[in-house]
C-alpha cells in the first residue's frame, strides 16, 4: 500500500510528454517563415490537408490512457486503505475478546458514541 501512495505521488504530477524542437535561425522573417512551413507539414499523413487536430489526437489519446491508468491505480489505493482499516479494526476487536478470555477482574467503561467496547483491568499483585 505504501508502495502504491508513493508511486500516485510520482504519477500525479507527469503529464504527457511535450515533444520540442528548438531551431536557430538569423532573423525574425525567417522564424516566421519557418513556423508558416513547419505548420503546414505537421499533419499526419493520413488526415486530411486541412485538419490541424490530427497530430494531437494521438497525444489526446495517450494522456485518457494515463488518465484512465493512474484513475485505476486511486481506485486501488483507496480499496487497499479501507481493507487494511477493516483489518485492523477486526484484530483490535479480536485483541480485546482474547484478553477478556484470560485471568483478572475487569470493569466495562462507558462506550462513547462511534467507538468500540472498552474494559479497564483491576490492577492485581502478582504472587
Amino acid at each position: 500500500m505504501k508502495r502504491l501512495h508513493e508511486t500516485l505521488h510520482a504519477l500525479d504530477g507527469i503529464t504527457a510528454p511535450q515533444n520540442k524542437r528548438t531551431v536557430f535561425v538569423e532573423s525574425a522573417d525567417a522564424a516566421a517563415v519557418r513556423a508558416a512551413r513547419a505548420g503546414e507539414g505537421s499533419a499526419a499523413p493520413d488526415a486530411p490537408a486541412g485538419d490541424a487536430r490530427a497530430p494531437n489526437k494521438h497525444i489526446r489519446k495517450r494522456e485518457a490512457k494515463l488518465e484512465k491508468h493512474r484513475a485505476a491505480k486511486h481506485k486501488e489505493l483507496e480499496q487497499r486503505t479501507q481493507r487494511h482499516a477493516k483489518l485492523a479494526h477486526t484484530l483490535q476487536r479480536l485483541s480485546v475478546e482474547r484478553a477478556l478470555q484470560g485471568k483478572g477482574r475487569r470493569k466495562k467503561l462507558k462506550p462513547r458514541e462511534g467507538q468500540p467496547r472498552q474494559y479497564k483491568w483491576r490492577q492485581e499483585r502478582k504472587r
